[in-house]
């Protein structure tokens, strides 16, 4: 069984170079004090200077949802201080979040609050933006849509002139969606790439940290479609996806560009996102034999089950995943 390369998004290619086996930043990658991050894991560097500074914390982030957690954030905190008045203000900017510390996906929000901190401890020491601190307020979803609703309206209820919520889901972005652009109008960040969010029509203060699910799955499709299958055959590809608006979201594009590229969608496994017995699922890989699984919709569980499973019981394929 072979380990896939993790692709990167259209926006985030830009920003990143290959250079020797590593990834550095073409933009930031010049600042003092940046070393690069490796394709093992995502670390952040500042120079020494920055690191002395009160309050800093230094934050290894390993791929997956804590990693693009954190990057939705801070793209979207940046995106607010573009826009406030340059002049130094003592007056605190409010950035609200909803983030999963109970139910299925309560390890990455605790991982993922780590990383918040860090960057906040940091963001804070060295002057916030345009002289003006950043304070975090957030609650417990329960890992659920209408928890991090209950949370958004909490919040923006509670504090005044919030800056720029977070929320945690697909499920919320779209639940939230007509409220936020009727009366609440705030710009809206999160863990949520669905392609709906991408309509700047229906989702004027939704932004997006990186490609949509469905361009994700375009890339990886792309790659496999110039790989080729085993002995010079057809490409076969398991979608292998939750049964979340999140988990669904690409997979109609996925079956219509894999069409385009030659490539044989050869099963499409659709489970909870957490908690199940993954075994009758690797079964149906062992059957259909794919020579590449992309998994799509999980966080932290499932997909390392079925991936030892699967070794174990002999499918021989390429493993890949989106964000």
């Amino acid at each position: 069984m072979k380990s896939g390369s993790r692709g990167l998004g259209r926006g985030m290619g830009r920003k990143l170079a290959a250079r020797g086996g590593t990834w550095r930043c073409t933009e930031s990658g010049e600042a003092p004090g940046w070393q690069g991050a490796t394709n093992e894991h995502i670390r952040v560097y500042v120079s020494e200077e920055q690191r002395s500074q009160p309050g800093w914390i230094a934050a290894r982030m390993q791929p997956g949802f804590r990693h693009g957690l954190l990057t939705a954030l801070v793209l979207a905190v940046a995106m607010v201080g573009a826009a406030l008045p340059l002049a130094a203000d003592e007056h605190e900017i409010v950035w609200g979040a909803s983030i999963p510390l109970t139910g299925i996906y309560a390890q990455a929000g605790a991982l993922a609050t780590l990383g918040i901190e860090a960057y906040l401890g940091y963001l804070n020491a060295t002057g916030g933006i345009n002289g003006r601190p950043v304070r975090l307020v957030s609650h417990d979803s329960g890992s659920r849509p209408e928890g991090s609703l209950a949370v958004f309206k909490r919040i923006m209820a509670e504090e005044e002139d919030v800056a720029v919520f977070y929320g945690d889901s697909t499920d919320f972005a779209l639940l939230s969606a007509p409220e936020v652009n009727e009366r609440y109008k705030v710009l809206m960040g999160g863990a949520s790439f669905a392609t709906a969010l991408a309509d700047p029509d229906k989702f004027p203060y939704q932004f997006l940290a990186g490609p949509t699910y469905a361009e994700m799955v375009g890339m990886l499709l792309e790659y496999i479609a110039e790989q080729g299958g085993k002995d010079g055959a057809a490409p076969r590809v398991a979608l292998f996806h939750t049964n979340l608006e999140g988990g669904r979201d690409p997979i109609p594009y996925a079956r219509e560009r894999a069409a385009e590229l030659g490539i044989e969608i050869v099963v499409e496994i659709e489970t909870e996102p957490a908690g199940i017995d993954v075994a009758p699922e690797v079964l149906k890989l062992r059957r259909a034999q794919p020579d590449y699984v992309i998994f799509q919709g999980y966080v932290a569980t499932v997909w390392p089950e079925v991936m030892v499973q699967a070794a174990q019981t002999g499918v021989d394929a390429m493993f890949m995943g989106t964000f």
